[in-house]
């Protein structure tokens, strides 16, 4: 297969995930909190002016993995809520069989990005407690 050089190959590709993380680590709380919230008025607003045929699920993801990974779970909580309100208002001139359908497509959005929530500060946990563990002598 031919690579002119523009798509990053896995190292590549690696080096330039391991750069951002540094980065990001780098940063105090009220730029990620500023780049979070950012995120997801952006999004909200792609998936307003594309409307209700394109989804814009998988987006909303990475300002509510951010504020959790970087923030903790208050903030990805706070992440996921705000996510599934722009969600739901990016799509609010959709038509519904029932008034109740969209409630329930937003409780689904707020279950989905809470779960993800959940995961990652729960991974987030679990990696540092590892990397202490590896420092102590038995």
């Amino acid at each position: 297969m031919y690579d002119a050089g523009i798509t990053p190959t896995g190292g590549q590709l690696e080096g330039l995930i391991g750069r951002l993380v540094a980065r990001l680590d780098q940063l105090g709380r009220p730029v990620l909190w500023a780049i979070s919230l950012v995120g997801i008025a952006l999004f909200g607003a792609l998936d307003f002016f594309t409307g209700t045929e394109a989804s814009f699920a998988l987006f909303y993801l990475f300002p509510v993995a951010l504020a959790s990974w970087w923030l903790g779970v208050r903030a990805g909580i706070v992440a996921s809520v705000l996510s599934a309100i722009a969600w739901h208002l990016a799509n609010a001139g959709q038509q519904y069989s029932t008034a109740f359908m969209p409630v329930w497509n937003a409780s689904i959005r707020l279950a989905f990005f809470l779960v993800v929530t959940l995961l990652l500060v729960r991974l987030h946990d679990m990696l540092a407690r590892e990397k202490a563990l590896a420092r102590l002598d038995y």
